[in-house]
Formats: structure tokens, C-alpha cells, sequence
């Protein structure tokens, strides 16, 4: 089939102010969202809410958001036979996976910074839950390549997501403060796992030194623990094919990466009593922007399916839709079989009409961020001024500047500083 392929897209994330965001949403709802785009809706303003400290909104609106994701992912099988014939604009979104996902990573570090650690672990226990089962089917292959990483002779194993390393480093740092040290031990075991098994996700350096002096620190020393979120996560386009030999056209949606804007980021504390400097570079914990390609690859070919199902709905008389309806239902893919099932009850009803509209559903969350580093300082515990700097790379332009000021640091108790990037063009803050 001859094609030829456009590309459209939204611009590329702008400068942010969180709260002038957030203040526009609210007050834009009806024109911004489609009463089928709620949880886009609700990403949004609970990411937003997020970023600008209101930790208890973010919490209530990102919970209200996970249940209508569970309740429009078990709705969506009902309005499946429609989105085949119109375009998957129809059904009620239910979110990628990774917006599932990372939507309790951020509803757990909410709950920490209103003090309820019980509630964050739960979060995270959820997170952790969501990515083992989004790879249960993989089961066989992650054994493969656990056992090619302890076999200096083989070649490394990838496969798709399954455990995510700033998870399991929130859970490292969450049992550690309420004292479970073998919670602790395990959550560390785990994140090396993710390195080890998801090399394609994992393209950059284990942290291996920042997760040892999590691990260890010193009698009478305490401990500062900083996380940067940065840079905007990938967002979706749509290629429009029109095949020339059925004179219609097929639209595909893709994912694809912004152009990242931070690659490198820093902390430092410096002692309000002694003026004792420490600083520390940070590293890279999670790439969640590979994970979100990766997990909206597991589903595409299912999406290219029904806009090739829609393509001939709308070119073929309903009898040969039957016909080759006929033949993909005998298929012993799952999902060809599926699209040929659709195709051989459409061709009952008759031939669909040329004129529907076929568009690619670009719809996702604008706010996520795609990146994540950690970073730590061990020190005497006393209160700080503590200063998290965002680099367009090592030793490069300084983007962003974040500032905690007269920060209590204690032993034995969490203190993890958080600070997000996603494009602000403001330096200090």
C-alpha cells in the first residue's frame, strides 16, 4: 500500500507557572477538556496542584482521577465496537499506563510532605503493584535476563517494564525512617533489579554510592535526601496515511520526546551555625519518559489495527468486510482476530459510511515530568539552607534554582527536599 505520511503535533511545553496554570484550567474547563478527556482533565490539575505545595488537592484530585481510570478502562470494552467504526475519540480515556502508574508515585510523596508516612507507603505499594502487573506476561523473559545479568558471558537481557527504580528508592528512604531495615535492604535489592533487567529503560548509570550511604549512615550524622523531577514528558502526534489504493486515509497516533532542557543536576547545604558547606551531584534514578514509550509501544499495534478496521469499514461494501473479517477471526493472533470478530459484525449491519472523520486520540497529560534524579548529603544534623541547581548539562548553563531555607535536619528522621523543572524559565524561586 502506497502512503504518504503528515505530521501534526502540539508545540513544544512552554515556559510553566505552575500556579498561573492550574488558575487557567480551572477557569477554562469546558473549552480545554471533552466531557470524555476527565482524566486528562484531572492529571492535569492534580500534577499542577503538585508542583505549587498543595499536597492535599493533589491527593484528593489524583485518587478521584485513579477511579475513574479503573471505572472508563472496564467501561471502555462496551464503546470498543464504536471506537472501530468512528475513531477512539469516543470512548471515555482511561489513561496511558504510565499515568496510571506515576500518579501514586506522586500521590505518596504528597502524603509524606503532610506527614502521613503510613499513607505514603501505601502509595507506593500501589505503584509497585500497577508495574508488576502491567508485565505479568513477561514473567519468562525476566528470569532470562535476571540470568544473563549474573552471567559475565552472556548477553544482556531487556525486557518491558515491570519495576521501577524510583519506586523502589521511595520505599528504600520510607522504610528506613520508620525504621524497617530489612524493608529498607529489599527496596535496594529491587532497584538494582530494574538496572539489571530493563537495560533499554535503564540507559544510564546505576546509583549504585547514593544508595549505599542511604543505607549507612553514621551514628550521630543525619541525612539529606533531594529528588528533581525535570524536563516535559513526551507527548503524542498523529501521522495521517492515505492509502491510495482504497482512497481513504488511516490516522496513527505516536508518542514522541521533547527536546530535553536540564541534564544535570546539583545540591548543596550549607550549616546555619557553622557555615560547613556539603555539596553533591545528583544522579539520574528514572527515565519516565522511556517508560512511558515503552509502555504505549505494548498497546500501538492494537491501535494500528483498528484504524486499518476502520479503513475498511468505511471503503468496503459490507459483504467483503465480512469476508475478510472472516479470515482475521480465524487468526491465532489475539488481536487480529479480535479486529476480524468487529469486522464480521459490522458487515450485519451494513456498509459504514466514508464520510466518518478519522482522527488519532492525542489525548494524555501534559504535566508529568521525564526525568528523575536523587541525590544525598550526610551531615551533622543542625538546621540548613539547602539549594537544588538545575544544569542544561555538567558544568554547563544554569537553568534553575531551587531554594529550602532554615531546613531542620535530624537523626534518624526523613528529610527529602523535592523540586520540578519542567521548563520554567525562572532562575531563583
Amino acid at each position: 500500500m502506497l502512503a504518504f505520511v503528515f505530521v501534526f503535533s502540539f508545540a513544544p511545553l512552554a515556559a510553566i507557572d505552575y500556579a498561573a496554570q492550574l488558575s487557567y484550567i480551572e477557569k477554562n474547563t469546558k473549552n480545554l477538556y471533552s466531557k470524555k478527556s476527565v482524566v486528562v482533565q484531572g492529571l492535569d490539575e492534580g500534577l499542577l496542584s503538585y508542583y505549587t505545595g498543595d499536597y492535599a488537592s493533589s491527593i484528593k484530585k489524583l485518587t478521584r482521577t485513579e477511579s475513574k481510570i479503573d471505572e472508563y478502562f472496564a467501561k471502555s470494552i462496551g464503546q470498543s465496537i464504536e471506537s472501530f467504526i468512528v475513531n477512539d475519540l469516543v470512548i471515555d480515556y482511561a489513561g496511558e499506563d504510565y499515568e496510571d502508574l506515576y500518579l501514586n508515585l506522586f500521590k505518596s510523596l504528597s502524603y509524606y510532605h503532610l506527614g502521613m508516612l503510613e499513607d505514603a507507603i501505601v502509595e507506593i505499594n500501589r505503584f509497585e503493584n500497577k508495574s508488576q502487573h502491567i508485565s505479568q506476561r513477561y514473567e519468562a523473559d525476566l528470569v532470562k535476563a535476571r540470568q544473563a545479568a549474573e552471567n559475565a558471558d552472556s548477553s544482556p537481557v531487556s525486557v518491558t517494564f515491570h519495576n521501577s527504580a524510583l519506586g523502589q528508592y521511595l520505599a528504600l528512604l520510607y522504610h528506613r525512617a520508620d525504621g524497617d531495615m530489612d524493608a529498607a535492604l529489599s527496596a535496594a535489592r529491587f532497584l538494582h533489579d530494574a538496572f539489571i533487567t530493563q537495560g533499554k529503560l535503564y540507559d544510564f548509570d546505576e546509583p549504585v554510592r547514593l544508595v549505599k550511604e542511604d543505607l549507612n549512615v553514621p551514628s550521630g550524622m543525619a541525612r539529606i535526601n533531594a529528588l528533581a523531577f525535570s524536563n516535559g514528558s513526551p507527548y503524542k502526534s498523529q501521522i495521517y496515511f492515505p492509502a491510495i489504493v482504497f482512497n481513504a486515509v488511516v490516522a496513527i497516533p505516536f508518542m514522541q520526546s521533547r527536546r530535553p532542557k536540564v541534564g544535570f543536576v546539583g545540591v548543596k547545604a550549607v550549616n546555619l551555625e557553622t557555615h560547613k558547606t556539603y555539596k553533591s551531584s545528583m544522579s539520574q534514578l528514572e527515565s519516565l519518559e522511556n517508560v512511558a514509550l515503552d509502555t504505549f509501544q505494548t498497546h500501538s499495534a492494537s491501535i494500528y489495527s483498528k484504524a486499518i478496521a476502520r479503513m475498511i469499514f468505511k471503503q468496503l461494501s459490507s459483504e467483503l468486510a465480512g469476508d475478510i473479517g472472516s479470515v482475521m477471526a480465524s487468526s491465532d493472533d489475539p488481536g487480529v482476530a479480535l479486529v476480524g470478530g468487529i469486522l464480521q459484525l459490522a458487515s450485519i449491519a451494513g456498509e459504514v459510511s466514508a464520510w466518518l472523520t478519522e482522527t488519532a486520540d492525542l489525548r494524555m497529560s501534559r504535566y508529568f515530568p521525564a526525568r528523575a534524579d536523587a541525590g544525598g548529603l550526610t551531615v551533622e544534623p543542625g538546621r540548613y539552607d539547602i539549594t537544588m541547581e538545575f544544569y542544561q548539562e555538567k558544568g554547563g548553563r544554569l537553568m534553575y534554582r531551587k531554594k529550602f531555607k532554615n531546613v531542620s535536619v535530624k537523626e534518624g528522621k526523613l528529610c527529602l527536599l523535592e523540586a520540578s523543572y519542567l521548563g520554567n524559565d525562572v532562575i531563583d524561586r
